[in-house]
């Protein structure tokens, strides 16, 4: 009967009676045209298999060499050899050689659009990383930046924590241009915080209070002929609590003394040249005390005033020393660590108290011109 089945012993064959001879089953011997394991096998998927697992081993019967490598091999370079993975026959993630011979691992949200989330060029092992990449669990808007003439060298934003907006973009755009010169944009970039950027206008310091979508305030900024503030008039350098040892310079500073942007009173009236006159005889020789701790009597001799001195001869005349600016009581703020928030300043509640000698000087000329 045609389709007769039977399987011969002494052959190890399955065979078939086709109706005028019999004939193994599937083309020979381990050689099925189709195979189904626990599944049925069709046109497209000539090898199924439903089980939990399935093992490939090093062979160890014949002897085999210890190696175990699963081949997937492709007819050309824009055919595809890959290992696709499904949730209810609905594509998800896939690597291989897809479309070409590069490496790419790239995964789908719905089955049909796909995104590589990095490509390992086979010509020269060169990563491109995708769309976005997150360490921990803040993601940044936009990882990667490239170029029509050239593929970003660095990445753009980096994260430590966020507060709405970004929190901290540790890199900027780098990339190589037209003419095959290396452009940099900016490092450490920010939105919001502070931080340092780096650009090829210059360098700028910046700080802000942690506020979303806030751009940070320059406070310094480092060009190519000079260092400046961020804005004009806005920023002093150093502090009562933070100062200066030295300033070695090749010239005298310079004070803005520009007629039309001051509101002249008038000259010294009598009560403020008695409080020049005052401050004269309060001329000192004095050493420092830090200095006087650190070498005793061969601390260094300097001459001047106390801030104190000349509050106090400005007092004797009726007048207010703060009203002038020959003197200055600054409030000295202190590093603190609150545990929460981190490393922040604040009022010691105590002063320190200081003189423009600039101004002084020109105070006292104005007395001793009479």
């Amino acid at each position: 009967v045609e389709g007769l089945r039977a399987y011969v012993v002494d052959e190890g064959a399955l065979v078939a009676y086709s109706g005028a001879a019999w004939d193994s089953v599937g083309g020979g011997v381990g050689s099925p045209a189709m195979l189904g394991v626990n599944a049925s096998a069709d046109a497209t998927n000539r090898l199924a298999v439903k089980a939990d697992a399935a093992l490939f081993s090093h062979d160890d019967v014949t002897p085999g060499s210890g190696d175990m490598r699963h081949i997937v091999n492709k007819a050309a370079s824009a055919n595809t050899a890959s290992v696709l993975f499904q949730t209810e026959f609905s594509g998800h993630a896939e690597f291989g050689l897809t479309g070409d011979d590069d490496f790419h691992l790239k995964v789908s949200g719905d089955g049909a659009s796909w995104n590589d989330a990095f490509v390992i060029a086979a010509a020269s092992g060169d990563v491109e990383i995708g769309q976005n990449l997150s360490i921990a669990r803040d993601t940044p808007a936009d990882f990667w930046s490239g170029a029509a003439s050239g593929k970003a060298l660095w990445m753009p934003y980096g994260y430590f924590g966020t507060n709405g907006s970004y929190a901290l973009g540790l890199w900027w755009n780098g990339y190589r241009n037209s003419s095959g010169s290396w452009t940099s944009q900016a490092i450490a970039g920010l939105s919001s915080g502070a931080g340092i950027e780096l650009q090829n206008a210059g360098i700028y310091f910046r700080w802000e209070s942690s506020v979303a979508g806030v751009t940070p305030a320059i406070i310094m900024q480092a060009k190519s002929a000079y260092v400046s503030p961020g804005s004009d008039n806005a920023q002093s350098c150093g502090a009562a609590s933070l100062r200066w040892s030295q300033v070695y310079a090749a010239s005298g500073s310079i004070s803005t003394s520009d007629a039309r942007e001051k509101t002249v009173d008038g000259p010294l009236d009598e009560a403020e040249k008695r409080a020049a006159r005052r401050i004269l005889s309060t001329v000192v020789k004095f050493r420092w005390n830090d200095a006087v701790e650190r070498k005793g009597d061969a601390a260094r001799i300097h001459v001047g005033v106390t801030a104190q001195s000349v509050a106090e001869a400005f007092a004797a005349e009726g007048l207010d020393a703060s009203r002038y600016g020959v003197w200055c009581e600054d409030e000295i703020m202190e590093t603190v660590d609150d545990g929460e928030t981190g490393v922040t300043e604040r009022a010691s509640g105590q002063t320190c108290q200081g003189v423009r000698y600039d101004q002084l000087f020109v105070f006292l000329i104005a007395a001793l011109a009479e």
